[in-house]
């Protein structure tokens, strides 16, 4: 691996914190990849005191949060590649506007791969919930400014590959999420100027994006995986080599 490897940062899906990477990341970071992980401020609002909490409105300190991971490391001199999972895939576009190398000009650090793994790719203007209400209701719980998912349906949608032990890891991830995030509409489809790719995995149920791919994108190619929604988890070593393969691929000449 080259000393001039990009970081990755791993942003998560929503209801989830990050902690479930760790099957892939450990892998990476074996192979001498820097790993870091974004915890985001809509998931597990439940957790903190109603005193000192206030469940977000938006999705922007999601973004606010991504950013300020990438930022720090491009501000150390390192190229980034970021790993977006499942809602990820909206907040994350969102959160590297003018970070590609485009915008951040000659010889300077930027953004040089988007890896959209089971990721939700939306337009700019479009909105998860576009009605203000879940776009699932069978599958989800509000209650007040949060939204729960049903657990009667959480291996039919997300671990229907998981061993008991991977499912463990990730039920200790579970926790609400504030809903009006899934009714911030989009403003930056990151995927029109930054070189990306698709990561699908074959047990996924979520939609195929990459079917009929969005007018103007920069997803380079689209590599199917082994696993289920959390392929981080049920095929980490397939998911490990194809993130390094992705990462080597990106790396540039910096002074």
């Amino acid at each position: 691996m080259s000393s001039k490897a990009p970081v990755l940062v791993f942003s998560p899906g929503a209801w989830h914190t990050p902690e479930y990477f760790e099957p892939t990341t450990s892998r990476l970071h074996e192979a001498g990849y820097m790993c870091d992980a974004v915890s985001l401020p809509c998931i597990g609002a439940e957790l903190a005191s109603s005193e000192t909490v206030s469940v977000p409105q938006s999705f922007d300190v999601d973004v606010a949060a991504i950013r300020a991971a990438v930022t720090r490391h491009l501000d150390a001199g390192r190229d980034v590649v970021l790993v977006v999972h499942s809602y990820s895939g909206v907040v994350g576009s969102e959160a590297v506007a003018d970070l590609d190398a485009g915008s951040r000009g000659e010889g300077r650090s930027s953004v040089t791969h988007l890896i959209y793994a089971a990721a939700l790719v939306l337009d700019v203007g479009a909105r998860l919930w576009p009605t203000g209400k879940p776009a699932f209701p069978d599958q989800v719980t509000v209650v007040g400014d949060l939204v729960y998912r049903r657990p009667e349906k959480l291996d039919e949608v997300f671990y229907s590959r998981c061993t008991p032990a991977q499912r463990e890891l990730v039920i200790g991830c579970l926790r609400s999420h504030a809903w009006k995030a899934f009714t911030s509409p989009a403003t930056h489809a990151a995927w029109r100027v930054i070189p990306s790719t698709y990561i699908r995995a074959k047990d996924d149920p979520m939609v195929d994006f990459m079917a009929n791919p969005p007018e103007g994108h920069r997803f380079e190619e689209v590599v199917e995986v082994e696993g289920d929604h959390f392929p981080f988890v049920t095929t980490a070593q397939q998911m490990a080599e194809v993130i390094a393969g992705i990462a080597e691929r990106s790396i540039r000449s910096l002074p």
